[in-house]
């Protein structure tokens, strides 16, 4: 449970899909040892065979666990990254990273967060064959946000951009006294915006777009 919440820190565990993830994985393993258990055992059978069924279901558990917690690591978010071009934010997990291009991330972002999503930014493509090669992979279902090469630390240039326009939902800012912008973000489930404060860009929190309540 501990790791879960360090790996999905809120509201994260509900945009990234990843409360459910972690539910099947807890009925699956709750359910499959007792199931099990009361399949195989029988007061007529041997104890030394007894004891080679309970073996074989507790090693059935850990290996399920082993596979739960595996998917739950792939899907946990990794990156909260700013897409300039196309005015959003895009919430990645750790599988929706385009691995082979995190030697050429920056530095400080060539190691995938364990803690919750890192904040960042995108350049644009500056070549023709970065152009192409961008619209290719973005067919392939790698937008930027998902390129470590394209990746540059948070700053107050993209701070600037991503809050420059004012918030167009009004329930989201009457939730601040002060001025906010609410860019979309793109997410797993549901319909999200981010919230930064216009006056330095300062990102606040994230909300569902359907409700004034933050997730």
């Amino acid at each position: 449970m501990l790791i879960f919440f360090l790996w999905y820190p809120s509201p994260y565990h509900k945009i990234s899909g990843g409360l459910h993830l972690f539910a099947i994985l807890l009925v699956v393993d709750l359910v499959l040892g007792p199931t099990l258990t009361l399949i195989v055992s029988n007061p007529n059978k041997p104890r030394r065979k007894l004891f080679f069924d309970w073996s074989v279901i507790v090693v059935l558990q850990l290996c399920a666990l082993g596979y739960g917690l595996h998917t739950v690591a792939l899907a946990r978010p990794v990156v909260l990254a700013w897409e300039g071009d196309g005015g959003r934010f895009r919430l990645v997990s750790a599988a929706s990273v385009l691995h082979e291009e995190l030697s050429r991330a920056p530095p400080a972002l060539q190691e995938l967060s364990w803690y919750g999503p890192v904040l960042v930014s995108t350049r644009s493509p500056t070549t023709s064959n970065e152009r192409f090669d961008a619209v290719a992979s973005a067919l392939a279902g790698h937008d930027l946000g998902t390129r470590p090469s394209f990746w540059l630390q948070w700053n107050s240039d993209a701070a600037k951009q991503a809050s420059a326009t004012p918030c167009d939902e009004p329930f989201i800012q009457e939730r601040y006294e002060v001025e906010v912008a609410c860019p979309p973000l793109l997410a797993k489930t549901g319909h999200w915006r981010a919230v930064l404060r216009q006056q330095d860009g300062a990102f606040l929190e994230v909300v569902a777009e359907s409700s004034g309540a933050a997730k």
